[in-house]
């Protein structure tokens, strides 16, 4: 039996924790199952290393088909893909080094971040843990919650002004 944990959000936004238990005959079709059903992008990348060691790029090991759809892709297409050639804006945006860092240290991340999309710009609310010479990121675009956040923040400040 091998148990599979995965953190992700419901419908509304609410942080849920999923657990699956099954024999490990069908994993592959379960992992399959389980990351197509995720309402957040996932994806797992291995580390590229040049002959010294020296990391120059990462390599999409597993994506999910909200990953794909927000890199406007085929899980295809990105399979066995370099990240930088696919996404170059993780690497101006500093996200991939700080990516590479959870991958070098161990230590897992979590935070939420501007991130331009296309010709628009979204808020992302990203995990990132290791995962053997690489790391697993999630994203759920939570523009529309940061907008309400600033919205609501701003009648505060307003409210309080005025009384």
């Amino acid at each position: 039996w091998e148990r599979l944990v995965l953190p992700c959000y419901d419908d509304v936004g609410d942080p849920v924790i999923v657990v699956v238990a099954k024999p490990r005959l069908f994993r592959d079709d379960l992992l399959a199952a389980v990351l197509d059903a995720s309402l957040d992008a996932i994806m797992a990348v291995r580390l590229c290393r040049d002959a010294a060691g020296s990391i120059f790029d990462g390599e999409f090991v597993a994506v999910n088909k909200r990953a794909a759809q927000w890199a406007g892709l085929t899980v295809e297409a990105m399979l066995q893909t370099n990240v930088l050639s696919l996404l170059p804006q993780l690497k101006r945006s500093g996200l991939w080094d700080r990516y590479v860092a959870v991958s070098l240290t161990r230590e897992p991340l979590q935070f939420v971040t501007r991130y331009p999309h296309g010709d628009d710009e979204r808020w992302l609310e990203i995990a990132c843990v290791p995962f053997g010479d690489g790391f697993m990121v999630t994203h759920a675009d939570v523009t529309e919650r940061k907008i309400a956040e600033d919205a609501m923040h701003r009648s505060q400040a307003e409210y309080a002004r005025a009384n």
